[in-house]
């Protein structure tokens, strides 16, 4: 679902892996990994998965990623570095024997947009560790951790899922053509929803327009009645 929520124009995105409301932009990073959860099973000998189960396997393959960085697992949610701040959320959704898991990291945020928009939770909706810290003393970015480099973090990222994949070298041609056809097609698919949003807003604009005119309308009928039969 998708909403616009305010004069702004911020699309308000509900997503089907639920979890928390974040504010992203240009500067968040996104991980995503859809796999089955055979490899899990086998990795750590368990025969149920669920979002523990995911969080401590994504844990284990960051940790390498943020080495010497604090990197911690607070409460099975989020990532932090130093000084417990927050550099990422996740979400899972499972079916079966398949899960979908994302990331949205924080390369870098906008202080006055984050807190224009994202209110600090209530204390009985907001993870212990927060400590009801306001966004700037909660949040850190990945970008200082490498140097505003984000080659360098996009790299690393990968090196580690060739080792736990075993993926061997790199795509060839043909792969990235099919790649680049798909992010091409997303892109497509993307400009025309919000097209389409674009088009559903200016015609509920319209319409209201038009009942708001209709009612002043009526309105001035109805006053125009009422003095021609206080005349009579």
């Amino acid at each position: 679902m998708q909403l616009y929520g305010n004069r702004d124009n911020v699309r308000v995105i509900r997503r089907f892996t639920a979890g928390g409301t974040v504010y992203v932009d240009e500067r968040s990073y996104f991980v995503s990994f859809i796999c089955n959860d055979s490899f899990i099973r086998e990795k750590y000998g368990t025969k149920i998965i669920g979002p523990h189960e995911i969080m401590r396997w994504t844990y284990d393959l960051y940790s390498p990623v943020f080495q010497s960085k604090k990197f911690e697992l607070l409460e099975n949610v989020d990532y932090v570095a130093d000084e417990s701040k927050k550099i990422g959320g996740n979400a899972q959704k499972i079916s079966k024997n398949r899960f979908v898991h994302h990331t949205s990291f924080l390369w870098d945020f906008d202080k006055r947009n984050m807190d224009k928009y994202l209110k600090v939770p209530e204390l009985g909706k907001q993870p212990k560790y927060r400590q009801n810290r306001e966004h700037s003393q909660f949040l850190t970015t990945v970008k200082d951790m490498f140097s505003g480099d984000i080659s360098l973090f996009e790299n690393t990222i990968l090196q580690q899922v060739q080792q736990e994949f075993e993926i061997d070298g790199q795509f060839n041609e043909q792969q990235l053509s099919l790649l680049q056809d798909k992010i091409d097609q997303c892109k497509q698919d993307q400009l025309q929803l919000i097209l389409d949003d674009n088009k559903k807003r200016l015609l509920d604009q319209q319409h209201k327009e038009d009942d708001d005119a209709g009612q002043a309308r009526i309105q001035r009928f109805i006053e125009l009645k009422t003095k021609l039969e206080t005349f009579d």
